[in-house]
């Protein structure tokens, strides 16, 4: 079986990601802080189920964004193929209305590697550091 999604590298005018932090009881990474994102419905594109998804999260609607990379990789039986996206945001994190999750929080690429980190949102984040220096 296939999961596909689509998950965001959130970052601001200060150069800080915004990062979700997973319940405990989350399937995937329990406890560990990652992109936000989410499934691919049947019915949509990666970058359509990225916009839905952050809405749904964060309540917010943003748009300026760019298509990243895809990364993809296997679980026990299960197979991820996972669209990752770059999304700049303005917006002030009071604005905020998380609606899943433990929490979020702002990070200086300084601070992930102090991070509990979910290894894929890993991967994405420093590619995008390296990519970007």
């Amino acid at each position: 079986m296939i999961r596909n999604s689509a998950v965001g590298i959130l970052i601001n005018s200060n150069n800080e990601f915004l990062l979700q932090k997973k319940t405990a009881d989350y399937h995937l990474c329990p406890g560990q802080w990652c992109l936000f994102g989410g499934e691919i419905k049947s019915n949509e594109s990666p970058l359509d189920a990225i916009k839905r998804e952050l809405e749904e999260e964060l309540g917010l609607e943003l748009s300026n964004m760019s298509y990243f990379f895809k990364n993809s990789w296997k679980m026990g039986k299960r197979e991820y193929r996972e669209d990752v996206f770059v999304v700049f945001f303005d917006k002030n994190i009071m604005d905020i209305k998380l609606s899943e999750g433990a929490g979020f929080a702002l990070f200086n690429k300084n601070e992930l590697s102090s991070l509990n980190l979910f290894n894929k949102s890993k991967i994405a984040l420093e590619k995008y550091i390296l990519e970007s220096d």
